[in-house]
């Protein structure tokens, strides 16, 4: 629901911003709004790698999340200001973003119960195995 929610604020700020508005306020309002379904997802995203990832693997887990994070961290300003400089606006950059965001939403979706079955099933044989 929060990857949702986030999704639909980027676009709305996007069509905000490639429509011609400019109002400080209005955008302070959309950006923190989105801002805060944004940093509630770090702890549901913590928290499901820890779910999913059996413990023997959470440290292998955790690193891969944030390897990933740090990479779109770098990325992500050159890429959107190389798309501010060739398109003059925002707009494209925040369009990208929130396509971006939209198929993460489809892929937490389409993938967490294929996920989370198969994980299940591994964890039980591991257990199953220790206690032979």
């Amino acid at each position: 629901m929060l990857t949702g929610l986030l999704t639909v604020f980027i676009f709305i700020f996007a069509f905000y911003v490639m429509s011609g508005g400019s109002n400080p306020v209005i955008m302070s309002l959309i950006l923190f709004t989105s801002g805060v379904f944004f940093f509630a997802l770090q702890p549901v995203n913590h928290a499901l790698t820890a779910d999913f990832a059996p413990p023997k693997y959470r440290g292998a887990a955790f690193g891969m999340l944030n390897l990933f994070s740090e990479i779109g961290a770098l990325l992500a300003p050159v890429i959107s200001g190389a798309m501010r400089d060739h398109s003059g606006s925002w707009g494209s950059a925040l369009l990208l973003d929130g396509i971006l965001m939209a198929a993460s939403l489809l892929l937490v979706i389409a993938v967490k119960p294929s996920l989370e079955g198969r994980l299940t099933t591994v964890i039980n044989a591991q257990e199953t195995d220790v206690n032979h």
